[in-house]
């Protein structure tokens, strides 16, 4: 799994984005610093890439965050290569079990 931060729009939001081998898919989480978890709010506001196969590029992963902020070229560019970097390898024992309770099998 890779993780990078990206500059928002606003100074009010958080975005963290990055490839997820096992989910194989892009990830983008934005949260809402103005918003507390003690007001009972919800501080996501977006999170696309947490089932499989989701988000299988980096411009759908723009597409989902456009309203918050813009990924830069080179972490575009990263962002291909963290997934290039993972395609040779498999899931662990582990994830395969987990996998198989998350299907039902």
């Amino acid at each position: 799994m890779s993780r990078h931060s990206i500059e928002p729009f606003s100074g009010r939001f958080e975005i963290t984005i990055g490839w997820d081998r096992p989910l194989n898919s892009y990830f983008a989480q934005v949260h809402d610093l103005e918003v507390s978890d003690d007001d009972e709010g919800d501080t996501v506001v977006v999170w696309v890439g947490a089932t499989h196969s989701e988000i299988l590029t980096p411009e759908a992963l723009q597409f989902h965050i456009a309203r918050y902020g813009t990924i830069p070229d080179e972490i575009m560019q990263t962002l291909r290569a963290d997934r290039v970097a993972t395609l040779d390898t498999g899931d662990t024992r582990l994830q395969r079990a987990m996998r198989g309770i998350a299907e039902g099998n």
